[in-house]
């Protein structure tokens, strides 16, 4: 199956560029100074057998009633498309940094769409702090701001915050543009719900417009495939 010439460029940046928690994409700056220490995840009392159990299936997502379809799996997530960034979605400073302990990803290259599923096992008190510092950078209407990416300049803009249903202890989504010098458009969807010391995100960028409904449902199976024991 080919891919689309748009497509080839977004699979290419989702190895160099870090994806924001609630859906904002924040690429390399190369800023002057250090960067906030990474912070890796909790230890776990699951085994390997729960923590894949946790995590969504090819099957899962591709039964999703709002699923465009034609996924398929991709074998080990690289780091730079799982763990967040320090970018909020109108460009303030999130910290820090989380590396994700669980990943899965699945690529659609005939709806030209990547679904991220990423979980979080930070120290306690850290994801509400997190997702209180997100919370607080979503404002709506805030301008547009410019980071450097791998294909030159990319002007994000947050369009807003997506409504979730009851799900977990804490939860926010919301949408946001990337759009490159050459034209090219990333639409990303994203939602993150902390449940106990969990935190869950469930991220989906593509060319294409993305279905709120695509994100709600597959949040909706991803918080409940973590609380199961």
């Amino acid at each position: 199956m080919s891919r689309s010439p748009s497509f080839h460029i977004v699979l290419g940046i989702q190895f160099v560029a870090a994806i924001a928690l609630t859906g904002c994409i924040s690429i390399e700056t190369g800023r002057q100074g250090p960067e906030p220490a990474q912070t890796g995840p909790a230890p776990s009392a699951t085994g390997p057998g729960q923590q894949r159990a946790a995590l969504l299936t090819l099957a899962e997502v591709q039964a999703t009633p709002a699923s465009p379809g034609g996924f398929e799996q991709v074998p080990d997530p690289d780091s730079t498309s799982t763990g967040t960034s320090t970018s909020g979605p109108c460009g303030g400073r999130i910290t820090p940094p989380l590396q994700a302990s669980q990943a899965a990803e699945f690529i659609s290259q005939s709806a030209e769409t990547i679904v991220l599923h990423a979980i979080y096992r930070p120290e306690p008190g850290l994801a509400d702090r997190i997702l209180g510092e997100v919370r607080q950078d979503m404002r709506p209407g805030c301008q547009p701001f410019t980071q450097e990416s791998p294909v030159g300049p990319a002007t994000v803009k947050f369009i807003g915050e997506v409504r979730l249903p009851a799900l977990g202890d804490e939860r926010l989504a919301t949408r946001s543009q990337v759009r490159f010098n050459d034209g090219r458009t990333l639409n990303a969807i994203s939602a993150a719900v902390r449940s106990g010391q969990v935190l869950i995100r469930v991220q989906i960028r593509s060319t294409r417009p993305v279905s709120e409904a695509f994100l709600i449902e597959l949040t909706t199976a991803a918080v409940r495939k973590t609380a199961e024991p």
